[in-house]
């Protein structure tokens, strides 16, 4: 018996939740999702996994956090933390780059145990562990007549 597959599309994504789901069935894979054209973060939960993949050029806030009760996420802190039931600690390694530069650094927030999505990353969720994958950018990707040993030559 097959369970339900909830797909959701946050932001703009070159393909409907529809068509997503047949990209998922036909090969299996999730990265190929992460190079779609738009600025969206894709999320794929059922009874088994959660898996939030942000595009290549995702330029929005999509935050998380793991507890033993499972993944919770969402495009803001709040709701993330109250779902979440974890307790109120300050990070004080972002709050300290947010005085001294204006703004956090990477996929912190000032909220210890709550995270942010980076561009072109699957996070998947699977039996109480967490995994990350990043994608290469397609800036970054050999193209016809590129090579490695071309790119050093290069520099």
């Amino acid at each position: 018996m097959m369970h339900r597959v909830n797909i959701r599309v946050t932001g703009y994504c070159s393909l409907t939740p529809g068509e997503i789901r047949l990209r998922i069935q036909e090969s299996g894979s999730l990265a190929q999702l992460a190079a779609l054209p738009g600025s969206y973060v894709i999320t794929v939960e059922d009874r088994e996994r959660v898996d939030i993949i942000t595009s290549e050029s995702f330029a929005g806030q999509y935050f998380f956090a793991t507890t033993s009760e499972g993944i919770f996420h969402g495009p803001s802190v709040g709701p993330v933390f109250r779902a979440s039931g974890i307790s109120w600690r300050w990070n004080f390694r972002a709050l300290a780059d947010y005085i001294s530069l204006g703004h956090v650094i990477g996929s912190e927030t000032l909220l210890s145990g709550v995270q942010r999505t980076s561009r072109g990353t699957i996070l998947s969720w699977r039996n109480g562990n967490l995994e990350s994958a990043r994608t290469v950018p397609k800036s970054c990707r050999a193209t016809a007549g590129g090579s490695a040993k071309r790119a050093i030559d290069f520099l």
